[in-house]
């Protein structure tokens, strides 16, 4: 899948969440990631060929293979860089803790592994957000990219507006819009 393609089946889905879920109290990232997910899978359904070979939309998704659960053994050395090279203290983007990760919403072959098998993983944050928060998952997504070979990486901050979706194709992105936060005052 393209890029192009999977970010047009995300912004479908987020215009068909626009449209149905007006009553939902948009208060959780938890929420809002199943109901786009809901949204998602409707919208995967104009690929058949996914389907039928076996992909699904899933929310919360922590494994790889039946056992192994999702880590990111480049995240703290590359959270520590983005910290470095845009002058920021040791920790201003959060605590130095690694732990298992579950992306918000991911498209994936179940159990295919790290090498084939994972087209595109979101991460969700709503506008209220800390900017340390949506920072530490712009660097997250780089290295999905990275460490689980992710195709794409997308960021969707929502507000009661219009959606905003940014691609992360790699550190030098996800640095670039952490700065960008820092810039606008929300670090």
């Amino acid at each position: 899948m393209t890029e192009a393609t999977a970010r047009a089946l995300i912004e479908d889905a987020l215009s068909r969440y626009s449209r149905t879920e007006r009553g939902l109290p948009d208060d959780t990232e938890r929420a809002l990631g199943f109901r786009l997910g809901h949204h998602l899978q409707n919208a995967l359904e104009q690929f058949p060929v996914l389907v039928d070979a076996g992909f699904t939309i899933d929310v919360e998704y922590n494994r790889i293979g039946l056992d192994e659960t999702k880590a990111l053994p480049s995240f703290l050395p590359m959270l520590g860089d983005a910290e470095n090279e845009l002058g920021l203290s040791s920790g201003a983007l959060g605590p130095r803790r690694t732990a298992n990760v579950s992306p918000d919403i991911v498209l994936h072959r179940r159990q295919s592994g790290r090498v084939v098998g994972n087209v595109f993983v979101c991460e969700l944050k709503l506008t209220s957000a800390d900017g340390a928060t949506i920072a530490r998952d712009f660097v997250k997504l780089a290295c999905y990219r990275l460490d689980l070979n992710y195709e794409h990486a997308f960021m969707l901050i929502v507000d009661a507006g219009e959606p905003h979706v940014h691609v992360v194709r790699s550190r030098a992105d996800a640095v670039a819009e952490v700065r960008r936060l820092r810039d606008t005052g929300r670090l």
